[in-house]
């Protein structure tokens, strides 16, 4: 009666099916016919119920057994609104898919972060093995003999000027 907003008259006078939403209602009715022959059937459904209006869903467990009225097999059940559920899940979904963007964001970032240290170190070990490289040629240029004996002969001559002999 809360649910779905017909009063307790109108419930009993109407077919609960036609309170089912159109996409579960063959699977309802699947069930029910099955329960009848006296197969095990699930007893609880998830399924949308159809407001009064005619358009409103409300999202309902429904909790059902067989028993016996007047002689006929009947259907005893209760619906438990899981409208609250249904949005948690949703939120939880939302929050799942954006924490999945956010990681592939990181991802993304780390990648891009990773190859410009790269990048950088490889920059860096060139100028590197260049300066070790321009050393190199410096040390070598220093112990070159033609290097070495215009070194020596600077200091000679300077020596000459200055009245001392080498």
């Amino acid at each position: 009666v809360n649910l779905v907003g017909y009063n307790v008259d109108e419930l009993i006078n109407h077919n609960f099916i036609e309170i089912i939403s159109p996409e579960h209602r063959a699977k309802s009715i699947d069930i029910h016919l099955r329960r009848i022959k006296g197969e095990l059937v699930e007893t609880d459904l998830e399924i949308d119920l159809l407001h009064k209006d005619g358009k409103t869903r409300i999202p309902v467990i429904v909790s059902s057994t067989l028993t016996e009225f007047e002689g006929r097999p009947a259907v005893v059940g209760t619906a438990k609104d899981i409208s609250e559920r249904i949005r948690a899940e949703q939120d939880i979904r939302a929050a799942h898919k954006k924490l999945e963007e956010i990681n592939h964001t990181l991802e993304s970032t780390i990648e891009m972060r990773t190859n410009q240290l790269t990048e950088a170190n490889t920059q860096l070990i060139k100028l590197q093995k260049e300066n070790l490289q321009s050393q190199f040629e410096m040390l070598k240029q220093q112990v070159n003999p033609h290097f070495l004996f215009n070194t020596l002969d600077s200091i000679n001559w300077r020596a000459k000027l200055a009245g001392d002999s080498v």
